[in-house]
């Protein structure tokens, strides 16, 4: 019953923020140009032009979800296993051990902000609002976290029996989480990339200049 409540609730986060964040609003993913026809009197319509906010690309928002139910499942099962492995190695006398269960502690605090860092560079790029530096970041703390994971863990158990598929359940799921770290900033790295090209073409991102100047589209567009 646990595993199915777990089940749900990543399902329902990982679909449900992405389309919540990453539905239409002004200035965040542009516009497109509309053309409607209107009644201007009895048996006579006019085009109106107007303007419609685009949502949040659908390669975006599942990278998103993606990474926001690794996010939860790093934040909630993985970082607290880590402090419970920490507990049953420690004391050992074996000074390879006891380095390692001290790593545990750290790649499990790691593992608690890497959880936040994630679903708030997540959310950040459905919204559209994504900076260079933070991308980077971001990226860099993801991939020396799960270095770090898989050295700590294979000092913590170094000699026990069973070691060896530990270590290689552990390798995996660290080479997923690096592959989800990865695929997060390689997209936001595609947004940012885009947007440069857009702006030095002298264009605004996605969507023609009429939005920020206008209250009445801009009002329309929220």
């Amino acid at each position: 019953m646990l595993v199915f409540s777990i089940v749900g609730v990543l399902a329902v986060t990982s679909i449900g923020v992405p389309l919540f964040m990453g539905r239409a609003r002004a200035n965040r993913w542009g516009a497109d140009r509309v053309v409607r026809e209107v009644d201007v009197a009895p048996f006579r319509s006019a085009p109106l032009h107007d303007l419609k906010a685009r949502s949040a690309p659908v390669g975006v928002r599942v990278v998103s979800g993606l990474a926001i139910a690794s996010s939860l499942i790093t934040g909630f099962i993985f970082a607290p296993a880590g402090l419970l492995l920490m507990l049953a190695t420690g004391g050992t006398g074996n000074s390879v051990r006891t380095l390692g269960s001290l790593g545990m502690f750290g790649v499990s605090l790691s593992g608690f902000a890497l959880a936040i860092h994630m679903c708030r560079h997540a959310l950040g790029l459905l919204r559209g609002q994504v900076e260079k530096d933070a991308n980077r970041m971001f990226l860099r703390h993801g991939i020396g976290h799960h270095i770090a994971v898989v050295i700590a863990v294979s000092a913590a158990l170094f000699g026990d029996y069973g070691w060896d598929g530990v270590v290689g359940f552990t390798v995996a799921a660290c080479l997923a989480g690096i592959g989800i770290v990865a695929c997060l900033a390689g997209t936001a790295r595609e947004v940012l990339d885009e947007r440069a090209r857009v702006r030095v073409a002298g264009l605004t991102p996605e969507a023609p200049p009429l939005v920020e100047n206008d209250p009445k589209q801009a009002a329309h567009l929220r």
